[in-house]
């Protein structure tokens, strides 16, 4: 081989090969579109819970995982677009490159941000399959370009002209844009999320509660007591003093604080307590943060209208809604999980439904029976009212819609959602059936709520989960409980039975009469032991209608 031959051999050796994205699109660009399109509509169908993936704990952190990846494309061209025009020499950019770039990566970011934020608060299919089909062609044009043109297996790295560091490009341009790519991904999707969740449990006027009535014949002191649903948790601001001891009580928004009384002024006394048990009504609160009783045990008879809401806490709510949104089945469950408080005396962890459940609340009624023959007792002449728990679910299931509440609750299947319901009325029964022999009053929002439970279709009362953060309250705590329009319903509610029941009415079916025989060892239903329904459990109170 002659000298000039053998340099030129060389020379072409040397050379950069040649990249042809013509024939490179050719060859694995319709893979590359179909696996992104068949990817992103896995990956939201898993993310979004819907069948098969419902109830599924794997896959939904799969599909909640492939919903952040799904924005790395966008991501990566952001980032990359960016370092592009801080070095552009980095990467095998032209000058019509950015323009192009200019243009998709505002493009893609509005049709991301803008087809995700509609999706969260629409209801229509058309809306849904088109917005599967914006995130696919999303998928697909950041994925194909970033396939083109970023990825470190498109760079050259050789040492020649052209080819390498000697003109200033850097080999590991594609994984720094990535890495960075999956940064703004997680960034703009958890943003958004989190925006529409803000949005979804602010109070919106479509969301009409109950009117307050002014309440008749009440004298004397209103003494409201109990946990977190009567203190307005959620519903700041707090009063400041109750802040450092956790009580959270809502300085104008809980419903003791929205009643109206014809025969003004009722002194309040409101002594309620996020988190507080059936023992700390009558008992300090020892611990980190020691709290006084609500109550001090003396008997007021200046006192004309005491309200509770008590024992949830008792019964780990809170406790179970997490374990059921971490588990497939929560009802066939070991719990409570090992090292969760009890808030009753020891009962054995065991299956939910069938067994830890039914004990829990047969202990809980026992200190409710004490509890409650002692306010009784305390308050010789006040009306002394037990409000029920609404309903923390609907009784169907999420379905298809598409928005923010129902992809969040879509993780509680039918199942659990029913099942959580039946407990909840296991332990309103025997709140009601000790509250009878007590000879106190019970009020039941079921009526009220109806359809208005978290994501309900009439617009909720009750918050469903907020997934995000305060910096005044640094874990919100109105996840589950009612909303400002809940706390005027639960002040309607409590004002219109007091007008529809001037006196306190006769809980016994025709024929049947006092005093009530609870049994201790088992659950009962009311009806069983002679009992109507409670006012308020079946049809709405007409004082509020």
């Amino acid at each position: 081989m002659t000298s000039a031959a053998s340099a030129a051999s060389r020379s072409t050796d040397n050379a950069p090969a040649r990249w042809n994205p013509e024939w490179e699109l050719k060859k694995d660009g319709p893979i590359v579109a179909l696996a992104a399109a068949g990817a992103a509509l896995l990956v939201l169908w898993a993310a979004l819970g819907i069948w098969p993936f419902a109830g599924i704990l794997a896959v939904w952190v799969v599909g909640v995982a492939g919903t952040l990846l799904f924005h790395i494309s966008l991501g990566t061209l952001l980032a990359g677009s960016y370092i592009e025009i801080r070095h552009p020499t980095w990467s095998r950019f032209r000058r019509p490159d950015h323009l192009v770039l200019g243009v998709v990566v505002p493009l893609l970011m509005i049709i991301d941000v803008v087809s995700v934020w509609w999706l969260f608060h629409q209801t229509t299919s058309w809306v849904r399959w088109g917005y599967l089909g914006l995130a696919a062609a999303s998928a697909v044009a950041g994925g194909t370009l970033s396939w083109r043109r970023l990825w470190p297996h498109r760079e050259h790295t050789g040492t020649g002209p052209g080819t390498g560091s000697g003109d200033g490009r850097w080999p590991l341009f594609g994984l720094l844009s990535a890495l960075l790519g999956v940064a703004a991904g997680i960034i703009l999707a958890g943003g958004t999320v989190v925006g529409s969740a803000i949005y979804r449990n602010a109070e919106t006027p479509a969301v009409a509660p109950l009117a307050v009535p002014v309440v008749q014949g009440i004298k004397g002191t209103y003494v409201a007591i109990g946990d977190s649903y009567s203190a307005g948790q959620g519903r700041t601001p707090f009063d400041p003093a109750t802040v450092p001891t956790g009580c959270d009580r809502s300085r104008n928004d809980a419903y003791p604080e929205l009643m109206h009384f014809a025969q003004a002024p009722v002194p309040l006394q409101f002594t309620a307590c996020s988190g507080a048990i059936v023992s700390q009504l009558f008992h300090p609160r020892a611990g980190g943060r020691p709290l006084p009783p609500q109550v001090d045990g003396k008997v007021h008879p200046e006192a004309g209208l005491v309200t509770v809401t008590i024992g949830g806490n008792n019964v780990l709510f809170s406790k179970i809604v997490i374990a059921c949104f971490e588990e497939a089945n929560c009802l066939t469950s070991t719990f409570p999980a090992a090292g969760d408080g009890r808030g009753v005396e020891p009962v054995p962890p065991g299956p939910m439904a069938t067994t830890w459940a039914p004990a829990t609340i047969l202990a809980v009624a026992k200190e409710d029976a004490v509890a409650f023959r002692a306010l009784r007792r305390d308050y010789p002449n006040a009306r002394i009212i037990v409000i029920g728990y609404p309903y923390l679910f609907p009784d169907s299931r999420a379905g298809f819609r598409p928005d923010d509440c129902a992809s969040i609750l879509r993780r509680f299947s039918l199942t659990e959602r029913l099942g959580i319901r039946s407990l909840e009325d296991e332990f309103n029964n025997m709140t009601y059936e000790e509250a009878v022999a007590s000879r106190i009053e019970f009020v039941s929002p079921y009526a009220a709520w109806r359809g208005h439970e978290p994501c309900g279709d009439l617009g909720q009362y009750t918050n469903s989960i907020k997934p995000y953060l305060s910096f005044s309250n640094p874990v919100d705590g109105g996840t589950f409980h009612p909303n400002a329009a809940g706390q005027q319903t639960l002040a309607a509610l409590v004002g219109c039975y007091l007008n529809d029941y001037p006196a306190p009415p006769d809980p016994f079916q025709p024929g049947s009469s006092g005093p009530l025989d609870i049994p201790a060892s088992r659950l009962v239903p009311p009806s069983q032991l002679g009992l109507v329904s409670p006012p308020g459990s079946v049809s709405g109170l007409p004082g509020c209608h």
